[in-house]
């Protein structure tokens, strides 16, 4: 993402409206490992994993990806809740978890993201209530 670009200013105007959702869904970002498995059949799969597992709900989505050096900026449109913004910073072996916050904490100033927006919880549990929605004022 080049600075001045029109990405870029998009970035920034859907940023400083948007909720921003720590990695973890909590407010304090914790570690994270996750497995990307891709698919040509996704409802097969749904129904696979629902059967496996079980489902609490359905979140439908947009996701739009910016990368910054390491971190991953998710720009999420969704359905019956709004714009979110997910920072994630991607950490190698043996780096320091209290300095991907401190990354996450400066890439939200550089973007104009006010720490008070930070929203703990899943999108599913905001769209079942089961956790209160942050209103822009």
């Amino acid at each position: 993402m080049r600075a001045g670009s029109a990405q870029a200013a998009h970035v920034l105007a859907r940023a400083r409206r948007a909720h921003l959702l720590p990695a973890s869904r909590r407010a304090r970002p914790e570690g994270i490992v996750y497995l990307r498995s891709p698919t040509t059949v996704p409802e097969a799969l749904r129904e696979v994993l629902t059967l496996a597992c079980g489902a609490s709900g359905r979140v439908r989505k947009h996701r739009t990806l910016y990368l910054a050096g390491r971190s991953r900026i998710h720009l999420d449109c969704v359905e019956g809740l709004g714009d979110f913004v997910e920072i994630e910073v991607v950490l190698g072996d043996g780096d320091d978890a209290e300095g991907g916050v401190r990354e996450a904490r400066e890439l939200m100033a550089r973007l104009g993201i006010d720490g008070s927006r930070l929203v703990a919880g899943a999108y599913v549990d905001l769209l079942d209530g089961a956790l209160p929605r942050k209103r822009e004022s």
